[in-house]
C-alpha cells in the first residue's frame, strides 16, 4: 500500500496579534517632524505684491523659493523648499524621522512579528494521519456503514473532480462564504461521466484548499482519476446519488 504523505497542521496554533498592533504608540506632538512634513515642497499661488499674499506669510523664513511662469495680473506659482545640500541625499529621509522613540517614522526600527489568528472553522486544521479511520468507497455507499461514520474523521483515496456549487451542509455552517465546494470521484475509472461521486468542502485559504487549487484544475485533476490521492476530513452522512455522503476536507495529498 502506498504510504500517505505526512503534513504539518494547516491551521490553529496560539494565534493573535502582538507587538505594535496592540500597543499604545504614545504619540506626542513632534513639532519639528510635523513642520517638516506639512511644509516641505508646498506650492502656493503668489499674487502680485499689491494684493494680500496670505500663503507667503506662512512660509518658514530662510527657505528658498522657486518661481515659475506668471502672467500679467495673474499669480506666480512658487514652490517653497528646504535647501538641502545637493551632495547629501541622506539628509532628506533623516529630516522626516521622528525624534520621539517608538513613535512616528523610525529609520532604525524593527518590524514586529505577526502570528495568524486561530481559525476554528471545521476543516481548517488537519491532524495526524493515524487520527483518521481508513474507509473505502464501498463503505461510503453502504447506508448502515455510512450512518456509523457520520461526524467521524476518515481517510480514503479519491480522484479530484470539478468545482460544483452544491451545499449539502449549509445548515451545519459549511457555506459559500468560508468554503470552496468541489466533487470527489471514486478512483479507477477515467471516463468523464461517473456516478460514484460525492461533494467535498475546504476552508478557503487553508492548506487543503490551496492543494486543490494546485491539482484540481481541468488540466491536472485527470491525473488523479486512475490511482486517486489521499483525502482526509470529517465525514457527513448527507449527499445525493450513489454516494449519500459529503466530506469537509482538511488534507489532500499531492497528485503525481
Amino acid at each position: 500500500e502506498e504510504e500517505e504523505e505526512e503534513e504539518e497542521t494547516s491551521g490553529g496554533g496560539e494565534g493573535g496579534y502582538s507587538g505594535n498592533v496592540k500597543a499604545d504608540p504614545g504619540f506626542e506632538c513632534d513639532k519639528d517632524f510635523l513642520r517638516t512634513l506639512l511644509t516641505f515642497g508646498a506650492i502656493y499661488a503668489k499674487w502680485p505684491d499689491s494684493m494680500v499674499n496670505e500663503h507667503a506669510a506662512k512660509v518658514i523664513p530662510g527657505w528658498e523659493n522657486k518661481k515659475t511662469g506668471g502672467n500679467t495680473g495673474g499669480p506666480e506659482w512658487v514652490a517653497y523648499m528646504r535647501p538641502y545640500p545637493t551632495d547629501d541625499y541622506a539628509a532628506i529621509p533623516k529630516a522626516f524621522a521622528s525624534k520621539i522613540k517608538n513613535a512616528g517614522i523610525q529609520l532604525d526600527a524593527k518590524f514586529e512579528s505577526y502570528k495568524p489568528r486561530e481559525c476554528k472553522l471545521e476543516g481548517f486544521a488537519t491532524g495526524k494521519k493515524d487520527e483518521y479511520q481508513k474507509v473505502t468507497w464501498e463503505d461510503l455507499m453502504n447506508a448502515s456503514k455510512l450512518k456509523s461514520l457520520d461526524g467521524k474523521k476518515v481517510k480514503f483515496k479519491a480522484g479530484l473532480a470539478a468545482r460544483k456549487e452544491l451545499w449539502h451542509l449549509e445548515k451545519d455552517g459549511i457555506g459559500f462564504r468560508e468554503y470552496a465546494a468541489f466533487e470527489l470521484r471514486m478512483p479507477g475509472k477515467t471516463s468523464e461521466n461517473l456516478s460514484e461521486k460525492m461533494m467535498a468542502y475546504t476552508v478557503i485559504g487553508s492548506a487543503a484548499n490551496e492543494r486543490f487549487n494546485a491539482y484540481g484544475n481541468r488540466l491536472k485533476r485527470k491525473k488523479s482519476w486512475k490511482e486517486g490521492t489521499w483525502v482526509r476530513g470529517i465525514l457527513h452522512a448527507k449527499g445525493f446519488g450513489k454516494v449519500k455522503a459529503s466530506i469537509v476536507v482538511d488534507y489532500i495529498g499531492k497528485v503525481k
